[in-house]
């Protein structure tokens, strides 16, 4: 089965099963979303504010507030608004060398990062 076809294939079961069609995951440290139309097509939305459609799937990658990739160095969550059918990213600025120092300190900063 080719990844266009597993992916129509997710997006069916998910509106078969009348399941919401919005997906969140993170531990990537990236901030991002995409959607996958119901013909299995990949459509990168980046961040920012994004309204759900009845077209397929939304995957919300919710970013990171610990550790941050990438050139910015904020924390990033979102929010997510059922009632107006939207996500919404945001960033903060934050401390993110004491943030650093401090887990290094404590020993919990994983060691490929160090």
């Amino acid at each position: 089965m080719s990844r266009e076809e597993r992916l129509r294939k997710a997006v069916r079961i998910i509106s078969e099963r009348g399941l919401p069609p919005l997906a969140f995951f993170g531990h990537t440290h990236l901030t991002k979303a995409t959607r996958i139309q119901e013909d299995g097509r990949l459509i990168p939305l980046g961040d920012g504010e994004i309204e759900l459609q009845d077209d397929g799937v939304l995957l919300v990658n919710v970013g990171t507030v610990g550790e941050p990739r990438g050139e910015v160095k904020w924390a990033s969550y979102v929010l997510y608004d059922p009632d107006a059918g939207k996500v919404t990213f945001r960033r903060v600025e934050f401390d993110h060398e004491t943030s650093w120092q401090r887990s290094i300190e404590q020993q919990v900063a994983p060691e490929a990062l160090k």
